[in-house]
């Protein structure tokens, strides 16, 4: 059956016009994002400041009425792997509040989140991954695993690999951009489909979450991950 193959299609997206808009000032450079699922609408902007720490906000809301409300700050070295983080403000499913940091001294990866704290050790090829999991991060994942040769140990746990499925042109509102689309192994919360732009910045992660004015080719870019998935041995 076919279902087998590619999976339980999700919900249709909701209108980018029903979805509420940023409820902080992001500076004119953000690049802005809109998540387009029905049950956890919201949205994202991501900067980089000119010391190249990269700051984000996202917000969406849950079922419950929750609302997510996250401000994380990331800084990464010269192969892309965080030197220190900071994620504060309140998660939602179940509610928490954040106040999460990463900080790599010497040899020793040092992390304190509501999840738990713990330390490791960074030799070698490690990425820390964050409890606040904001989407912006999953960029930051995968250029620090292609520069790494496409894998990564993980921390808290984990180990990362990473596989490039297609590239492709999209138009929209006159417009066009290439984009790759990367699979990401070994998270937390399962495989997920990440979309670069040909700067390498985040342009697409999962089913409904998408660079703010080029919802249009969702659709297209899903249809792609779908044919790909069908392709796809079915494990027995």
């Amino acid at each position: 059956m076919l279902w087998l193959a590619i999976g339980v299609l999700p919900q249709a997206p909701v209108s980018p016009a029903s979805v509420p808009p940023l409820t902080a000032s992001v500076p004119a450079t953000a690049r802005l994002y809109v998540q387009l699922d029905p049950e956890r609408p919201g949205r994202m902007a991501a900067w980089r400041e000119p010391d190249g720490t990269t700051r984000v906000v996202y917000q969406h809301r849950n079922p419950d009425g929750c609302q997510t409300d996250l401000r994380s700050t990331i800084f990464i070295d010269a192969v892309g792997a965080p030197v220190w983080e900071q994620h504060t403000g309140q998660k939602c499913g179940p509610r928490v509040q954040i106040n999460e940091s990463y900080t790599r001294s010497g040899s020793s990866g040092i992390w304190r989140t509501h999840l738990g704290n713990g330390d490791e050790d960074v030799i070698g090829k490690k990425f820390y991954t964050s409890a606040a999991d904001v989407p912006e991060e999953r960029a930051l994942l995968v250029r620090a695993l292609l520069a790494a040769g496409n894998t990564l140990q993980l921390m808290p746990d984990g180990d990362g690999r990473v596989e490039k499925i297609r590239t492709l042109t999209v138009k929209a509102r006159g417009r066009s951009e290439t984009v790759t689309q990367y699979r990401v192994h070994g998270l937390r919360s399962g495989a997920a489909s990440v979309w670069l732009d040909s700067h390498g910045e985040l342009f697409a992660v999962g089913n409904n979450f998408i660079r703010e004015g080029w919802e249009s080719v969702l659709t297209s870019l899903l249809v792609a991950d779908r044919s790909h998935s069908s392709r796809r041995p079915i494990a027995h």
